[in-house]
């Protein structure tokens, strides 16, 4: 594990060094890091960048960009470890349970039915962005609940 972190941060490191916000914009396919097994491209990371832009309304200066860019990167290497090891476990979302959580979204923003692929396509956004980032998400919190949930107790004292 150790060494996995060490890589990842010597890839960081160098990829930090070489960025610039003029290429947020840009399809870049390049590793941006490998963790483990799995690879996350630039494109994957300015993607997650142009998803938190549109949909915050966050100024997309150059300066925005420079600033979010290590934590979008962080984030995705997060949520790639948290799914390898839902994985070790066999969990995975389905299509439906992500299509439902798109859908919950839609009606908690008070957004028309479908309306979500609608405003991706609009912005220019894959759907797999949303779709890794939820994903993530739910096989996270299936984890949480597999693993913590049946060790949980609550006393007549706790109640």
């Amino acid at each position: 594990m150790i060494k996995y972190a060490l890589t990842i941060s010597l890839m960081l490191c160098m990829l930090f060094a070489t960025y610039s916000p003029a290429m947020a914009g840009k399809e870049d396919f390049t590793v941006a890091a490998v963790v483990n097994d799995h690879v996350i491209t630039r494109y994957d990371v300015n993607q997650r960048i142009r998803f938190i832009l549109a949909t915050t309304g966050m100024d997309a200066s150059p300066k925005t960009i420079s600033n979010l860019f290590p934590r979008v990167m962080n984030t995705l290497i997060d949520e790639q470890l948290q799914v390898q090891e839902a994985s070790r476990s066999n969990i995975v979302a389905t299509a439906e349970e992500i299509a439902e959580a798109i859908a919950r979204i839609e009606k908690e923003s008070k957004r028309a039915e479908g309306s979500m692929m609608a405003f991706l396509k609009q912005v220019k956004i894959d759907k797999a962005t949303l779709d890794t980032q939820i994903s993530s998400q739910i096989v996270w919190a299936k984890l949480m609940q597999q693993r913590i949930v049946p060790k949980l107790s609550v006393s007549e004292q706790d109640i």
